[in-house]
Order: C-alpha cells, then sequence, then structure tokens
C-alpha cells in the first residue's frame, strides 16, 4: 500500500489567503481610528488592489472600470 503524497506547496498557497486577511483585520482594528468605517474598508482593500495593478502591470479596461466601481460602491454601502 502506498502513502498518500501530501501537496505542501498547495496547503502554503491555501494558507495564505486566511493569514493575509487575518493580518489585515487585526491592523484595521487594532491601529486604525475607531468610529472611520470608510477608511477601516478603504484600507483594509486598497493593498490587494495596489499588488494586483502592480502584478499585471496594467489598469482596467474603462468599459469595466465604471462597473468596478459600482460593486465597489455597493459593497462599502452595504457592509457598513
Amino acid at each position: 500500500m502506498k502513502k498518500p503524497r501530501i501537496p505542501i506547496p498547495d496547503i502554503l498557497l491555501t494558507s495564505l489567503a486566511p493569514m493575509t486577511w487575518g493580518t489585515t483585520y487585526y491592523v484595521a482594528t487594532e491601529f486604525l481610528p475607531p468610529n472611520h468605517p470608510l477608511i477601516a474598508a478603504a484600507l483594509r482593500s486598497l493593498p490587494i488592489g495596489v499588488l494586483m495593478t502592480a502584478w499585471l502591470r496594467q489598469l482596467p479596461h474603462r468599459d469595466i472600470s465604471r462597473k468596478l466601481l459600482f460593486d465597489s460602491v455597493q459593497k462599502f454601502a452595504v457592509a457598513e
């Protein structure tokens, strides 16, 4: 009987998202001023947007930018 192969790279990659979310949550709750939810939400979502733009080296197309802006405003309005 063969031992099952443990995919270590997959496990590490899968654990990256919860660790990243946890650190941004900790920073947002502990180091940002209280009762400013819009600032907290913007600072929590800004780093991933900057990283994605730097990685892709291009901005979203103009036709999808309006949809992204609309979805973002809705997300902030519902979440806060």
